[in-house]
């Protein structure tokens, strides 16, 4: 099983390295990971492992309007490389 995690991790972690940051877009996510030949499906049970195994967390990250930063215009969702994320916290 420990075998199993290190092997998602690895995998998990090259989305992140790809793009150069610790938080990925979940669509950077799906598209990164189609463009490997993964389904739909299979993306999402990997990020659900993913997920399980405390290898990634989801937030959501607020878009301001460039115009007036008290004004959120978006809110997407991202995922987080949970091991960067115990370091800032």
């Amino acid at each position: 099983m420990k075998t199993r995690i290190m092997e998602l991790r690895k995998e998990v972690s090259e989305v992140f390295k790809y793009h150069k940051r610790d938080t990925v877009f979940v669509e950077e996510f799906y598209d990164y990971f189609k463009k490997k030949g993964l389904s739909e499906k299979a993306i999402e049970r990997l990020w659900l492992e993913a997920l399980k195994h405390e290898i990634i967390d989801i937030g959501i990250l607020p878009i301001l309007d460039p115009n007036d930063s008290s004004k959120i215009i978006e809110e997407r969702k991202v995922f987080i490389l949970r091991e960067r994320w115990k370091k800032l916290c």
